[in-house]
């Protein structure tokens, strides 16, 4: 197993990524597709909300990202954060890069300030997601809904 690090995608990156053919080695791994990057890094909206993206590497090679955002939470006064999407190759699973970047996002949230959270939503199908999500926090006792627009 190699070493995993986990960086905050820049925005020199994300532009690369966006004008990089799919054939392009140096921006395309196993994990970072076309269709991931326009997903996890939108076009115009990362400024405007807030979203970033944080990437796992395994020996240089990106394995994983997240993409996250932040905001005030009027009800506990606190700056709370949101897991919106990890993807990691599924040939990588396993080896720690989901954990990592939860971490790394966790990082980021106690620089900020204590007394916020971060939280995310799992697949209930995705059965290793969720050891990972059951190892690195804990169940609430809410259900996720959601209506189409």
């Amino acid at each position: 197993m190699g070493h995993i690090s986990v960086r905050s995608v820049t925005d020199q990156e994300e532009a690369a990524w966006r004008e990089a053919s799919p054939e392009d080695e140096r921006y395309t791994s196993r994990v970072f597709t076309q269709a991931l990057r326009e997903r996890l890094v939108p076009r115009g909206e990362a400024a405007a909300t807030g979203q970033k993206a944080s990437a796992a590497e395994l020996d240089g090679e990106i394995v994983g990202i997240a993409h996250y955002h932040s905001h005030y939470d009027s009800a506990s006064g606190h700056r709370d954060w949101y897991l919106d999407d990890l993807a990691v190759a599924p040939d990588e699973r396993g080896q720690g890069a989901a954990t990592a970047i939860v971490q790394h996002i966790m990082g980021l949230a106690r620089a900020v300030g204590p007394g916020g959270v971060l939280r995310w939503v799992t697949d209930a199908s995705d059965e290793q997601a969720r050891r990972v999500s059951d190892r690195i926090a804990a169940r609430t006792g809410w259900d996720a809904y959601e209506v189409r627009i």
